[in-house]
């Protein structure tokens, strides 16, 4: 079974990201059978662990999504070697925590066991006024030059996580990478 990593910054949108992937992947399958739609909560309390959520990302294809809490940060490389790809999130909106988010994602991918496998970084929360620059972020985190280093694929999305149509652009990054 593969294995997608759900990593990043605190409040950065790890939970409802794997809520929304869930219920995209669930709410296909109750159209084809019932045409009923159900209502996720977007309530949240900072996850202190280790969330797993299995997901069909085909009919036949079933993913574990990994969700490690942000205060765990220390421990997760130890989760690196059984993923097969990374998303990492980040707080667009949240200027302070940036600086910490750079030095967590560049850490992240100099472990030898994250150097041969994809990795979106998602610059969360596009919907507040706040909102950081796409290049402002893409400058702060050297996109390009992790782009050019790692040896994988290196993507970067913005997204607002309420939305259905970001959240199934992250599930279609999935499918493919995983393809």
């Amino acid at each position: 079974m593969a294995e997608t990593l759900i990593i990043g910054t605190s409040s950065s949108g790890k939970t409802v990201l794997v809520r929304q992937l869930r219920h995209l992947t669930t709410a296909h399958k109750k159209k084809q059978k019932k045409n009923v739609n159900s209502v996720i909560s977007f309530e949240t309390k900072p996850t202190v662990g280790v969330e797993l959520d299995d997901i069909y990302l085909t009919k036949n294809c079933p993913h574990t999504l990994r969700e490690v809490g942000a205060p765990m940060a220390p421990m997760w490389s130890a989760f690196y070697k059984g993923c097969n790809c990374v998303l990492f999130l980040v707080d667009s909106s949240n200027h302070s925590m940036l600086p910490e988010a750079a030095v967590e994602l560049w850490h992240t991918l100099s472990s030898k066991n994250i150097r041969n496998k994809p990795i979106l970084i998602l610059g969360t929360k596009i919907d507040c006024p706040s909102l950081l620059s796409q290049e402002d972020i893409h400058e702060y985190l050297r996109v390009m030059e992790l782009q050019e280093n790692h040896s994988a694929i290196v993507d970067i999305m913005s997204v607002n996580l309420i939305d259905e149509n970001d959240c199934m652009k992250v599930l279609e990054w999935l499918r493919k990478t995983m393809q």
